[in-house]
């Protein structure tokens, strides 16, 4: 399951599609910097993770400041099905406020809008 942020006026990838092959600004597993607002992903766990851990990937914007003004939109790519199912839980920090999402179980190379 991959994370990704796409910033506003970015193209949305299409249902299935096997990667992110858009145009436009986002931040992603093979788009981990956006230089201008200072986005960022911090791991893209591509192996099984160890017993008793779960594989957690963050997005990270740390000045509101340098973010483009617009509507941004968070997915979820189930890139390479795995054990779980292809469900999983995502949770978005803004402003002081925690917003938790849990989502279905996907197909391979699914993209779920989370946010």
């Amino acid at each position: 399951m991959d994370l990704h942020v796409f910033m506003p006026r970015c193209e949305l990838p299409k249902q299935y599609n096997v990667g992110p092959s858009v145009m436009g600004r986002r931040v992603g597993w093979n788009n981990r910097d956006d230089f201008a607002s200072k986005g960022t992903q911090d791991v893209d766990y591509t192996s099984k993770a160890p017993i008793g851990k779960i594989p957690v990937e963050n997005i990270t914007f740390p000045t509101l400041s340098k973010m483009p003004n617009g509507e941004y939109t968070c997915m979820i790519h189930n890139w390479s099905f795995r054990g779980t199912g292809g469900k999983g839980k995502a949770e978005i920090a803004f402003n002081g406020e925690l917003y938790q999402y849990v989502y279905p179980k996907t197909k391979n190379h699914e993209w779920v809008t989370i946010a």
